[in-house]
């Protein structure tokens, strides 16, 4: 049961994942503005931490 419910996740993600990997590894060591250090903000913090379009629309997918 729980195989088949995240099925179609691993299908997209496979086919998807040499994308991924290069749009993680694109923003790989480079510094980054979060709006600052104590208090970041949160829109700039989001965007740098998931920085894989096709990797975020294939855990939306998996959500629905």
């Amino acid at each position: 049961e729980l195989a088949e419910h995240f099925a179609p996740l691993a299908k997209t993600l496979a086919e998807n994942e040499s994308t991924i990997v290069s749009e993680f590894s694109a923003v790989q060591g480079k510094p980054v503005d979060i709006g600052g250090y104590y208090y970041p903000d949160r829109e700039k913090t989001t965007a740098v931490m998931r920085p894989s379009t096709t990797f975020n629309e294939a855990l939306e997918a998996a959500r629905s």
